[in-house]
């Protein structure tokens, strides 16, 4: 005669959660199929998966791949190496403690994935070799500098409170609410950005120095890409081309800065030589 479990609904749905996190699947588990799964894991991935959850270090130097949502959810977990790494995966360390996100501990990473780290401890996002997007870091409430030299997408820093450092030279576009919440960041020098979306830096407190160093103008979807900036209430800049000064001033949602907009040769000490 087959064996019966009782269970109560929330205890199977942490199950199935828990499944979820070491699978990177976003099926729907039956019994029969959560069983299944289980006689393929180890006692050492039970233990951690189903009881635990308090692993705070992990190094593996043969992976070069992470199943999704992996490590997600582990907040103790402070020490990573994976130095063969090349991709991170998406949710895959999702509220996860303070790893080091960098090339210490990710040397080979050339795909940031998408919200790899959101909602983490990290303080440092420094991927050079990421040519692609630089993934979603949504709500690292602790990231205080990322560094994407090569990037060329920019996710969303949506709610990174004391971000003071983002440097996305090549960056073509600001998305909606890319920067948004980002109450530390004071400047930002874009080389190529050639649009910016509604509330981009909408709120950023400290936010008074916009730099658009690419030959063209830049869209601006919305005036309220930066409202309630310093830039918004009169002592903040926008900095542009002196040759491109005249068609900002006069551009669709940027003439309503039209005072506050300044010539980037006009201002070295700024905006550099």
């Amino acid at each position: 005669m087959d064996e019966f479990v009782i269970m109560n609904v929330e205890d199977y749905q942490d199950i199935c959660d828990a499944m979820r996190q070491v699978t990177g699947s976003s099926d729907t588990f039956t019994i029969g199929k959560i069983l299944d799964l289980v006689d393929g894991l180890t006692t050492g991935e039970l233990e951690d998966v189903f009881i635990t959850r308090t692993l705070t270090s992990y190094s593996d130097e043969e992976a070069t791949l992470l199943r999704s949502y992996c490590f997600a959810g582990m907040s103790n977990l402070s020490e990573v190496y994976f130095p063969n790494l090349t991709s991170l995966g998406t949710y895959t360390f999702t509220e996860v403690g303070s790893v080091k996100a960098n090339t210490e501990t990710f040397p080979k990473v050339t795909s940031a994935g998408n919200n790899a780290f959101r909602s983490s401890g990290v303080t440092e996002a420094d991927f050079p070799l990421v040519t692609g997007s630089t993934g979603s870091w949504y709500g690292c409430k602790k990231l205080i500098r990322a560094n994407f030299p090569n990037a060329k997408t920019l996710g969303s820093f949506n709610l990174c409170s004391a971000l003071t450092e983002c440097n996305i030279p090549l960056v073509t576009a600001l998305g909606t609410n890319t920067l948004r919440g980002c109450n530390a960041l004071q400047k930002i020098d874009l080389h190529c950005c050639t649009s910016v979306g509604s509330y981009a830096f909408y709120g950023n407190k400290l936010f008074d120095t916009l730099i658009l160093r690419s030959n063209t103008v830049a869209t601006l979807a919305a005036t309220n890409a930066l409202g309630s900036t310093p830039i918004a209430k009169g002592t903040g800049y926008i900095y542009v081309p002196s040759a491109l000064v005249v068609d900002y001033k006069v551009a669709t949602n940027w003439s309503t800065y039209a005072d506050q907009i300044r010539a980037i040769e006009d201002y070295p000490e700024i905006c550099g030589e």
